[in-house]
């Protein structure tokens, strides 16, 4: 004889399907937002970290490599470029080379000095001698330029404008020997001069000689006399 199935029992099982059935949607549904909040907190976190390390390289003292400033090439000692601020980055092997490379070579007194908007400061010389060595201007930037005595030439310096610029500067009423560039510019410094190498240009007056204003490395002569410019 078959057994009659329990009533209860039955009952009982079929709640417990349907409870079951009911949870797991909801269970799966509580997962993926606890899934959710999860990825949205490793995200968060992620952003923070990277907020932190950008603000860490970015404040005093952090951990950023410093960034190298650019630096000015430095030239061929011997042969490299030069300009017309001055930038020793030639140094002069010989006289005849210093002489080449001028446009005019002269002596006298420095009678005047002024100050430009520019922050150059042009002296004003009075020529008592001109000379016109054989070289003279043939490898300079500009033309030699014919300077009688008796006349006046007006010399642009750069003097303390940057530390690039050997120190040396011309004193009025003291006698000099200059080496001179014509400066090129446009407007009234056209007809000025800049003193070729800076400091290699200039020589002062002592007694029946010329001496160095400066030893800045250049092979020149310590002492020059006008029959070594003829």
């Amino acid at each position: 004889m078959t057994d009659q199935p329990d009533p209860e029992r039955t009952a009982a099982l079929r709640t417990l399907l349907v409870e079951t059935a009911t949870r797991a949607p909801a269970q799966r549904r509580d997962d993926s937002v606890v899934g959710k909040r999860a990825a949205l907190a490793v995200a968060a976190l992620s952003v923070g970290a990277v907020v932190l390390v950008v603000a860490l390289q970015s404040a005093p003292g952090g951990t950023q490599d410093a960034v190298p400033t650019p630096t000015e090439p430095a030239g061929d000692s011997v042969t490299g470029p030069s300009t017309g601020m001055g930038s020793r980055v030639k140094l002069y092997t010989s006289l005849q080379e210093l002489i080449a490379d001028s446009g005019a070579v002269v002596s006298g007194v420095v009678t005047a000095e002024q100050m430009g908007e520019d922050g150059a400061t042009v002296f004003t010389l009075d020529v008592e001698r001109s000379f016109t060595p054989e070289v003279l201007g043939s490898t300079s930037p500009e033309p030699a330029v014919p300077v009688a005595e008796g006349t006046v030439v007006h010399v642009r310096t750069f003097g303390g404008m940057t530390s690039s610029v050997p120190s040396a500067t011309l004193q009025v009423g003291d006698r000099y020997l200059l080496f001179l560039t014509p400066t090129g510019l446009n407007g009234a410094a056209a007809d000025e001069f800049f003193i070729t190498g800076m400091v290699a240009g200039i020589y002062f007056s002592a007694d029946d000689h010329y001496a160095r204003m400066v030893d800045d490395g250049d092979d020149l002569p310590a002492e020059l006399r006008d029959s070594d410019l003829e």
